[in-house]
């Protein structure tokens, strides 16, 4: 087993059984078989094989081809068939330590010499004088305990740096437990990965506690030690503090590093304060950046430009972009990535066009993360044919489109009901082997429901139950809401009951669902029982659960168990909010309990929830329709003077006052509607014309309807009727003609009641044939 020719970043080259070789001889030398096998009392020379491998660049080949070997993606957070290291290495179990005391208050306050970062000998060597030092043949001098201490110390730092790339944070702290144990010193450069770690754990108390114990042990941090702290505190949104630890990383002599300048600007720029990280490259930056490596300087832009596009701020993203190009920095297609998404969010296609096709033309190869965002934009604007172009541009440049993509398409199709064509992509990621995640899952029970096809959905889940896929909650809690709105309760409940047998635990979720499914169903008595249910197994309904029981129950004339259910609601220490007020001041103007609905009002005051649109329409609503119109007016006229009104205040007062017959007063109110810049919509005028022609001027109506029109408001099918009815009170034949055309000019298709209007005037006039060849055709298509 040559090393010599192995000896390559990844040693890929090497197989099981030489690893194995390795990791029997590592723990070999790091044994008592060390002393017996090749310091041995006899005084025999050490094999030539064994000299050349305690040399210590050996030893670190040795230490990486493990490490590497069975840790080949250092990114990852799963060691899969990976071995423990600490146990092949380590002789014996280590106790934990608190680190962060033991940084704060070290065993040893002597600070040892920092010229070496792996090669450090420990502070306390017990060493044997009578068997220090062997000599031998080509005159190399070995001292055997500095050696088997080399190794440890050694292997123990890749393995500290292995175990921080991958995340393994508890394997890294047995480490550090273990090099403290045995007295080797805690250096800056290990120090600093403590730190770091702590930091990614956001655990910020340890991590200033090691950063104490840098500081008393007389190293000097570095930015190594500095940047991470800066990171997780922005992380936390304390901007201030991550300010001052910058400020204080100056004055005590630390130069910023490009990552420094890069953290800093980034937090100010998702704090907000996208001005400040501005200014602070314009005065401090730019003396950094020009002398910059080419490689650093595209870093920092990338994540500069990055930050602010994600502000929406396209404008100073494009500056920088032009800066980045007159330092000689060429973008890369992370740049234009950050400009493309950033143009796509803010609606401008025309720029985020542009910038692709800029980068085609200079060379830049576009990715999959390039072609999904162009995706993403065309599929959110219901353009999906044309995002199914790119998706085929996308394979004509080699690229292979990621599950991502096809999930891209997939909510695209959806969204436009295109049926046949969500299930033509599905059987082209069979074709290309595409595995489909949680997420395509998700995409497919919800965009199979809301598109009526709750039987797909639920073949699709029969299949996944067969299969071995994990399922999660949210899927579920799709599939139910899918069924119930088709209204395929039993397949609903068998579902519910099939979920508590695969060992899944339903939650506030799905029990809230489910309620409001029953409910709606009439199956009241059976929601209950199922919220009595979710009590006893410790799954506590939320605000969302109760209000939705509470409006059933006041919609069945139940308003004092609903009452009941707010008071539950208190005792459970949740807070009522608007609308749960608002449910039961609506079951209680239903019932008439007029003084009831007031008292509840000024208790929604008191306990400072404050009342949304919904509230005042259900407040102005109730008043007229229990005859208490001043309560009514009184409470329109104060919100006018607040700024709080919006058109369905309006409306809903103008129906009130022409039902409480003071047309007067609701002409009046209709007059002052744009002096209070509201605008009257579709509900405001067919309120006007039934108002109208229930009074008898149907020309006023009719005049009214010209008016509507010159506005831009277009009618509806229910102001046709309306106005035809009054026409044929009045048995004016021509008139009800004349709208019907217009119906068909507009496209509009008739209704039931549209049909009874006309026959009862064929009824009615005495030359019906005439009447009969003025009524228009109606086309299959209108709507």
């Amino acid at each position: 087993m040559d090393l010599r020719h192995k000896r390559r970043r990844n040693f890929v080259g090497f197989t099981e059984a030489e690893v194995q070789k390795m990791e029997d001889l590592l723990t070999t030398l790091r044994g008592e078989a060390l002393k017996d096998e090749i310091f041995r009392s006899s005084g025999k020379p050490i094999a030539k094989w064994t000299e050349t491998l305690l040399h210590p660049n050996r030893v670190t080949i040795l230490c990486r081809v493990v490490i590497t070997w069975r840790c080949p993606n250092p990114t990852s957070t799963s060691f899969g068939r990976t071995i423990s290291l600490r146990e092949a290495f380590v002789n014996r179990a280590v106790e934990g330590v608190n680190l962060s005391s033991l940084f704060v208050s070290p065993r040893h306050m002597d600070a040892p010499s920092t010229a070496s970062v792996l090669y450090e000998t420990p502070l306390e060597i017990p060493v044997k004088k009578d068997r220090e030092v062997e000599e031998h043949g080509h005159g190399q001098v070995y001292n055997k305990n500095h050696n088997r201490q080399l190794l440890s110390c050694t292997f123990s730092d890749f393995q500290l740096v292995s175990y921080a790339k991958a995340k393994n944070y508890p394997e890294l702290f047995l480490v550090f437990d273990r090099m403290v144990d045995d007295n080797y010193s805690p250096n800056l450069f290990r120090m600093n990965i403590l730190l770091n770690c702590f930091c990614d754990l956001k655990r910020l108390d340890l991590a200033f506690s090691v950063l104490g114990g840098i500081l008393k042990r007389g190293y000097d941090p570095n930015c190594f030690t500095i940047n991470p702290l800066i990171r997780t505190v922005s992380l936390e949104g304390k901007l201030g503090e991550a300010v001052s630890l910058f400020n204080k990383m100056i004055r005590i002599g630390i130069s910023p590093d490009i990552r420094t300048w890069a953290i800093l600007i980034r937090a100010l720029c998702n704090g907000g304060n996208v001005e400040a990280a501005l200014h602070l490259h314009e005065e401090n930056v730019n003396s950094l950046v020009s002398g910059l490596s080419y490689i650093s300087g595209l870093i920092y832009y990338n994540g500069f430009i990055d930050a602010v596009c994600k502000r929406g701020l396209m404008e100073e993203a494009k500056k920088l972009f032009l800066e980045m190009e007159s330092r000689g920095i060429s973008p890369d297609i992370i740049a234009y990535n950050a400009l493309i998404h950033g143009f796509c969010q803010t609606s401008d296609w025309v720029q985020a066009k542009a910038f692709f096709n800029q980068a085609l033309d200079r060379g830049i190869e576009p990715t999959v993360v390039t072609f999904n965002i162009l995706m993403d934009f065309m599929c959110k604007e219901e353009k999906t044919d044309e995002a199914r172009g790119l998706f085929d541009l996308m394979r004509q440049r080699d690229l292979h489109p990621n599950t991502r993509n096809f999930n891209t398409l997939l909510n695209g199709y959806f969204r436009e009901k295109k049926m046949e064509e969500v299930r033509e992509l599905l059987q082209e990621m069979k074709i290309h082997n595409v595995e489909a995640n949680a997420v395509t899952y998700f995409l497919l029970l919800d965009g199979f429901c809301k598109n009526g096809c709750s039987e797909e959905a639920l073949d699709l889940f029969k299949t996944l139950e067969k299969s071995s896929y994990v399922w999660d909650i949210r899927h579920v809690s799709c599939l139910l809401d899918g069924l119930l709105k088709a209204r395929k309760l039993d397949l609903a409940c068998k579902l519910f009951d099939k979920v508590r047998k695969m060992g899944l635990i339903p939650d506030v979720l799905i029990y809230t669902t489910m309620i409001d499914g029953l409910c709606k169903a009439g199956r009241l008595d059976h929601a209950y029982n199922l919220f009595v249910e979710m009590e006893k197994i410790g799954c506590f309904p939320n605000v969302v659960t109760l209000s939705v029981l509470m409006a059933f129950l006041c919609d069945n004339g139940r308003t004092n168990e609903a009452r009941g259910l707010l008071e539950l609601m208190r005792k459970r220490g949740l807070q009522p909010n608007c609308c749960t007020f608002t449910t039961l001041l609506k079951g209680y103007f239903k019932d008439g309990r007029i003084e009831e609905a007031r008292d509840l009002f000024e208790e929604m005051k008191r306990h400072n929830v404050m009342p949304d649109p919904l509230t005042y329409t259900v407040l102005i609503g109730g008043f007229c329709k229990n005859g208490c119109i001043e309560d009514a007016l009184v409470l329109f006229n104060t919100l006018e003077k607040s700024n709080d009104l919006n058109t369905r205040h309006a409306n809903c007062l103008l129906d009130g006052l022409f039902k409480a017959r003071k047309h007067e007063l609701a002409y009046e109110l209709f007059e002052r509607i744009p002096h209070m810049n509201l605008i009257p919509d579709v509900f405001t005028y067919n309120i006007m014309v039934a108002g109208l022609c229930k009074a008898g001027r149907v020309d006023h109506a009719h005049d009214l309807f010209v008016k509507m029109e010159k506005s831009g408001c277009s009618p509806n099918v229910v102001i046709f009727n309306t106005l035809m009815r009054g026409f044929t009170c009045n048995k004016d034949a021509p008139k009800v003609a004349e709208l019907l055309q217009k119906m068909a000019e507009r496209n509009l298709r008739p209704s039931e009641t549209t049909t009874g209007v006309v026959v009862k005037l064929l009824t009615e006039v005495p030359c019906y044939e005439k009447f009969l060849k003025l009524i228009p055709r109606f086309p299959s298509s209108a709507c």
